[in-house]
């Protein structure tokens, strides 16, 4: 609702393709940014398919790709990849979860993101649509058909958005 005249779309997803591909065909030119919380979790799993020989060093490793990355230094991120040895049953999964962020790479620009006062976590965006549906869809003996909580996230949607614009006139 609203995005019509919005100067700018910045849309905060999870890395799933089909999600990029639906954002592309309804917000064509919009900025895509990667949610971090599921870009570490990528991570994580790289960690899992590297070597390490004292273990303490995998989390070592872990915290220094991470803030590596929230600092936009995606090269040194991948350059961590693969400096150190391959499990040897886990190459399948280090080459998915090195694509993962090879085709992702436009959207894991932490720094410039923060730097203009985007959020980089979907947290922030899921808790609002919670809360959102929650406040109108929970109170007490309201019973929803997904037709009819549809058109009512629609008009409450609407209504938010004019409140938005109001108090952004204000």
């Amino acid at each position: 609702m609203g995005a019509c005249t919005a100067s700018r779309i910045v849309l905060l997803g999870d890395g799933a393709k089909a999600n990029w591909s639906m954002a592309e065909s309804l917000f064509p030119g919009a900025v895509q940014s990667l949610d971090f919380f599921h870009t570490t979790e990528h991570l994580a799993a790289i960690k899992d398919c590297l070597v390490f020989p004292p273990a303490a060093l995998a989390e070592k490793w872990y915290h220094t790709a991470r803030r590596a990355l929230k600092r936009g230094r995606w090269t040194t991120v991948m350059k961590l990849f693969h400096a150190r040895a391959v499990r040897k049953k886990r190459r399948a999964d280090l080459a998915r979860e090195c694509a993962y962020f090879e085709h992702n790479r436009a959207r894991m620009r932490c720094d410039e993101f923060q730097a203009r006062g985007w959020y980089i976590g979907s947290g922030v965006v899921e808790s609002a649509c919670k809360q959102v549906v929650g406040k109108r869809l929970r109170v007490p003996g309201a019973r929803w058909d997904g037709l009819r909580c549809q058109a009512m996230l629609n008009v409450w949607c609407a209504y938010l958005t004019k409140l938005h614009t109001l108090a952004a006139a204000a």
